[in-house]
């Protein structure tokens, strides 16, 4: 086909050549059939390329070429109003200094004459250019706009060139038709001498091109009369021509769009498309609504690494069918392939299901980029309630939300349905096209979608306070809700009942009471226990950490079975008041911003659980306990497994050791070279409680702690537990520029000093910025020490499991820094 169009299109360029050449010769004879031919063709080479002047660039290609005939119009017309003219005495005759004669029409229509002429000339041109005026200025117009239109067509310009001429033909027939013999030769004589504008909008004297020589009178008179005549050479050419250019057409739209094919056979191009881009791991399922007719298909699509183009899949039973690259810019299959010679999937339905799964890959991107700005915002995780049953068309399913940005709020109810929420306008913005193939309408989807922003920004409404049962629904006076796990806080009691606000514990708060009389004391969210201490003459506290919150639970009985580092749920009994008998049973409540108490705790407080959520605690026994064999080869075997000291003494083994002399239990676990007791563990006879003592020695040798100034330091970090309680000692030996500044003391931590136990030791003689880069070097090594006792307290509670068979046993988890309040 390409080669036929070729051939095609030179056929037509050599016909057109090879009449131009004849007509140009005998353009009177010939003029009026020429021009119908070329009007003709004109035409019909317009409409092979009417369906592409729909492309961008093809339109913007055929209004270039008008826009820029129209600048050689315009230049045209402003350069003949710049011709220097005489006028005379006729209002629309002007005199030009040139050799030429012509008319310029338009809303005044002149006449151009040139200057040396007799009397009888200047009738004659006159008379010609009248007879144009009043008769051809329509069509000189006309025959210009059809050039301007039609600029690729070679035939537009012939048409006018060959119009022109058989204007003028008719207007010096009309014209002779007045004169006699002579007078007609010598109206020829003129017309040889003077030279017609070539002005697009002007109509010349003399714009048909004469035959050489002088003719002899007889010749003259002859072609005055002559009319056109037919030529059958002439057809032939004009339909050679007329071929060629609807032919040249077709070669063009054959060039643009390449060799049709039928469609589905595409068998060659898809497998090298499947072959750059493998489906494994990058098919998607299109989860929407396909076409009746596509009822039983299973439909797929790949994205191409271009994303400009995706493959579609039609599957049947497990069989492909279809394979369809569809153009998701142009929308239009650009390829396909079906197996089966004998489809029922018609073009049309492939498209059909081709858009939708464009339609759906679109959405998807869009979603995933909400979902990806949403994490970005929320932190990393969105919020995430594993069994969500707020939402009665749905199954038990994960829902996991969270906002995109001020505006917009991502919403994910299990992996295939989501939905992006405007906040502001309270609208849908859109929705996954898994929901096409569920019967619930876009208004309850936003009603899901607003319920659920709702939990996210705890707008429940209530005039009450709202209770929380144990499987998570929400009972509130006009509502009744299944709501997430993401609830901000719960009273710290079931049934609360606030007493009063109080300093307790020099700690802004609320003391709370259980309307029933119940003891129990919850874990107000999920958290982690950071604290369990003890202060005269309240009592013992327990501080949970959250976060971004903490909460501060004062008024404990001694019955605390949580230690530090502890994680607990929200609603969860964590302890139980003390009850004295002296004044109500309560709780003594706190919001801690920054460790700092909130002003006012109520507004962080909007649900309370109607039954407290208990988790199996072992009942402890009142005994001392003892070591048999198998549970000290246990606990030999844990300690040397540990690496609980590796940045303590890197590369050494820790080793355990039990004091068997006594009735009570003691083991301790040594992790330095000169066997003096890393961590000790011992029950207290009096007290049952199991305590925990800790010993770290470092001995620090710094070339430079400053420059020109070097430092050695022993600094040895004890923690004692003692009767339930934990105390802290911190001894330093400092020696500054070889023995120059020397002391011993201990450190103040929370002054960051080091105090001397001798007054006459030479270091507070030392400069202060000696003495900044030792206690920089002290707190340095403390921050050391914390890490070290975090794991130092794991192992503990590991041993201390096998020593208590894994009864609970009541001990201070309470690390250095916790010890120190930091």
């Amino acid at each position: 086909m390409n080669q036929f169009a070729i051939i095609a299109a030179g056929l037509g360029f050599a016909g057109f050549f090879g009449i131009k050449s004849r007509i140009t010769r005998s353009a009177n004879s010939q003029g009026k059939a020429a021009c119908r031919m070329f009007m003709l063709s004109s035409i019909a080479i317009f409409l092979c390329f009417l369906p592409w002047l729909f492309l961008k660039q093809v339109f913007g290609l055929w209004m270039l070429g008008i826009a820029v005939s129209f600048v050689f119009y315009l230049h045209d017309r402003m350069k003949l109003r710049k011709i220097p003219v005489q006028s005379t005495a006729q209002s629309d005759v002007f005199i030009l200094n040139t050799p030429t004669a012509f008319a310029a029409g338009g809303n005044d229509p002149r006449i151009y004459i040139p200057a040396k002429i007799q009397d009888d000339q200047r009738r004659w041109i006159l008379a010609h250019e009248r007879y144009h005026l009043q008769h051809h200025l329509f069509i000189k117009q006309v025959l210009v706009i059809f050039r301007l239109v039609f600029w690729f067509n070679p035939g537009a310009w012939l048409l006018y060139r060959l119009g022109i001429q058989r204007l003028e033909h008719r207007c010096n027939t009309a014209v002779e038709s007045q004169l006699t013999l002579a007078e007609r030769n010598a109206y020829r004589r003129l017309q040889r001498q003077l030279h017609a504008s070539q002005n697009l909008w002007a109509i010349g004297f003399s714009d048909s091109p004469q035959p050489s020589g002088t003719p002899s009178e007889t010749e003259n008179e002859d072609s005055a009369g002559e009319k056109p005549r037919s030529d059958k050479k002439l057809i032939i050419l004009a339909a050679v021509v007329l071929l060629g250019f609807l032919l040249t057409g077709a070669a063009a739209m054959s060039f643009i769009l390449g060799t049709p094919k039928s469609f589905g056979h595409d068998q060659a191009a898809l497998e090298k498309l499947l072959e750059a881009n493998p489906r494994a791991g990058r098919e998607v399922t299109v989860l929407a609504k396909l076409p009746e007719a596509l009822n039983a298909y299973e439909c797929s699509l790949l994205p191409l690494n271009n994303r400009q183009e995706i493959i579609v899949f039609l599957d049947h039973d497990g069989l492909p069918q279809a394979q369809l690259v569809y153009d998701l810019a142009r929308d239009q299959l650009v390829k396909a392939y079906l197996p089966d010679a004998d489809s029922a999937l018609s073009e049309e339905l492939c498209l059909q299901a081709a858009q939708i799964a464009g339609r759906f890959y679109a959405d998807e991107r869009v979603l995933k980029q909400a979902r990806d700005k949403a994490l970005e915002t929320s932190g990393g995780e969105l919020i995430t309630i594993n069994e969500c049953q707020a939402f009665p068309e749905f199954e038990p399913f994960q829902l996991r939300y969270g906002p995109v940005d001020e505006r917009q709020f991502y919403i994910e109810m299990g992996p295939d349905y989501k939905l992006l929420w405007d906040r502001d306008n309270h609208q849908l913005v859109l929705k996954s096209g898994a929901f096409s193939q569920t019967a619930i309408s876009d208004q309850r989807l936003a009603e899901i979608a607003a319920q659920t922003a709702g939990f996210y920004e705890q707008s429940v409404d209530q005039t009450q306070l709202c209770y929380i049962s144990d499987d998570h629904t929400i009972l509130c006076p006009n509502d009744y809700y299944r709501i997430p796990e993401a609830i901000p806080y719960v009273y710290p009691v079931t049934q609360p009942e606030i007493l009063s606000d109080s300093l307790d514990y020099g700690v802004q708060g609320l003391d709370i009471a259980s309307q029933t009389g119940n003891l129990e004391v919850l874990a107000a969210a999920a958290g982690r226990v950071e604290k369990v201490g003890h202060n005269e003459p309240w009592g013992t506290y327990m501080i949970i950490n959250h976060g971004h919150r903490k909460t501060f639970y004062g008024g404990l009985s001694d019955e605390v079975w949580l230690g530090t580092r502890r994680e607990v749920e929200p609603g969860q009994v964590i302890g139980f008041m003390k009850d004295d008998g002296t004044a109500a049973a309560h709780v003594h409540f706190a919001m801690l911003e920054n460790n700092h108490a909130a002003a006012d705790s109520r507004p962080y407080l909007e649900y309370s659980m109607l039954q407290a959520k208990h988790i199996e605690v072992p009942i402890r026994v009142s005994a001392t306990y003892a070591i048999d064999k198998t549970q000290w080869e246990e606990i030999e075997q844990v300690v040397k497994k540990s690496d609980a000291f590796e940045e303590y003494m890197p590369g050494f083994t820790p080793k355990a050791e039990h004091n068997y002399g006594s009735v009570i239990s003691e083991i301790m676990i040594t992790a330095q070279p000169n066997d003096f007791s890393t961590v000790t563990i011992v029950q207290n006879a009096s007290t049952g409680k199991v305590e925990v003592s800790r010993s770290y020695l470092f001995q620090e040798k710094m070339d430079e702690v400053l420059p020109d100034v070097p430092l050695e330091l022993i600094l040895n970090v004890t923690i004692k537990q003692e009767a339930g309680k934990s105390s802290v000692a911190i001894t330093a030996n400092v020696d500054l520029s070889y023995h120059l500044y020397y002391a011993e003391g201990v450190y103040n931590p929370e002054k960051q000093i080091l105090i001397q136990n001798d007054v006459t030791m030479s270091y507070m003689d030392a400069s202060e910025e000696m003495r900044s880069a030792v206690t920089a070097q002290i707190e340095e090594l403390l921050e050391k020490t914390q890490r070290i006792d975090e794991k130092a307290l794991d192992l503990s509670e590991q041993i201390i499991q096998i020593i208590t068979q894994g009864q609970a046993a009541v001990w201070d988890h309470s690390s250095l820094y916790e010890v120190l309040g930091r």
